[in-house]
């Protein structure tokens, strides 16, 4: 039976058990080469209602409540050729990586370690604030649960979005950091 297109309902079930045996092939080389282990243990689901810690080398130092943008993505690019009946078949491949900007919250505090940092790339000294840094998610007694390490990191934006004491749901003022960096790696 040939469906829209010309494709047989056959070359499309043939198509899918490819893309099923290529999905089970790519999950069994990444277990040889110690990419999955054998049998996942379920695990709980990380919370961070202890917190966030943000370690800075030979920079600030601060505890968070709120961490957004930990990871990266990849442009989507159309790749296309000439199938073997001179169809036209677009391919998706992977193009440019980003990585994502690193959002911090936290209550606004005496410290002006953060305000110290971002005065460096204010001031032009982009290089001696472009510095390596890590992101810990602390558990329920203040141990490491999940953190990455990032490299290339420099404060584009702090900022205290209100300090409006005749708000409606007058609040406590909190401080806003924005990492951009170059780089960053899940290690626990």
């Amino acid at each position: 039976m040939l469906l829209r297109g010309g494709v047989s309902m056959r070359s499309r079930r043939a198509f899918g058990l490819e893309v099923a045996a290529g999905s089970f092939m790519a999950v069994a080389v990444m277990w040889l080469l110690g990419a999955m282990p054998a049998a996942a243990a379920r695990e709980d689901p990380i919370s961070a209602a202890f917190g966030v810690k943000l370690e800075v080398e030979r920079g600030p130092t601060g505890f968070f409540s709120e961490v957004l943008g930990l990871g990266s993505e990849s442009e989507v690019v159309e790749q296309r050729t000439t199938g073997p009946g001179g169809q036209t078949i677009i391919r998706h491949v992977p193009g440019a990586l980003k990585w994502k900007d690193i959002v911090l919250k936290r209550g606004m505090s005496t410290d002006r370690s953060l305000w110290l940092w971002r005065a460096q790339i204010e001031a032009g000294n982009v290089q001696g604030a472009t510095l390596k840094f890590s992101i810990t998610v602390l558990g329920p007694s203040l141990q490491p649960v999940a953190r990455w390490e990032g490299f290339g990191g420099w404060p584009s934006k702090l900022i205290v979005p209100s300090l409006d004491r005749n708000a409606p749901a007058p609040g406590f003022a909190v401080e806003e950091l924005t990492i951009t960096h170059s780089g960053l790696v899940r290690t626990q």
